[in-house]
């Protein structure tokens, strides 16, 4: 390990994240098989729809009438009636961004920011995005650069494009 990653892995701890245990873990799911690849993601899949269903109004309603969620104690989730679910469009999330926030309050050390995203389209759009989240992403990208041969700290360059608006050329 490098100096710059020795640092950043230490402060990153000093302030209680956890995107290096993330990191961990997602080494740890390279050697499963496929079955328990699957398990794992179902399971994931059904707690964040449960989540969604109790937590963010906006999802109730469309997860209860496509059958992805039945009423219940506790409620239940078909994944096969997944694709049953309408897409989120960039319309539906300006228009109803209060529905879409999940009501419970962030808990302490989980605070949550508002993010652009969507710049690639140059139609942005704002959404929330907790802590937590922050550090999976984090995870995911240094996992990531792993199989690029690159690690925590590595001086690297990025090249990316200007966004430019799209206009016809004639």
């Amino acid at each position: 390990m490098n100096w710059r990653g020795a640092l950043y892995r230490g402060w990153r701890g000093l302030r209680g994240d956890r995107q290096f245990d993330i990191l961990r873990r997602l080494r740890e799911s390279e050697g499963w098989s496929r079955e328990r690849l699957r398990e794992a993601q179902e399971a994931r899949l059904q707690a964040l729809l449960l989540h969604a269903y109790e937590r963010v109004p906006y999802y109730r309603a469309p997860l209860r009438e496509s059958g992805v969620v039945r009423d219940g104690r506790p409620p239940r989730v078909d994944l096969s009636r997944f694709q049953e679910l309408p897409l989120l469009s960039r319309a539906t999330i300006r228009a109803r961004a209060a529905d879409l926030e999940d009501r419970r309050r962030a808990s302490r050390g989980n605070d949550r920011i508002w993010i652009k995203s969507g710049w690639t389209t140059g139609d942005p759009i704002r959404v929330i995005q907790d802590r937590m989240t922050h550090q999976y992403i984090m995870a995911v990208k240094f996992w990531f650069d792993e199989w690029t041969g690159s690690t925590v700290g590595e001086p690297k360059v990025i090249l990316k494009s200007p966004i430019m608006t799209a206009s016809p050329i004639l």
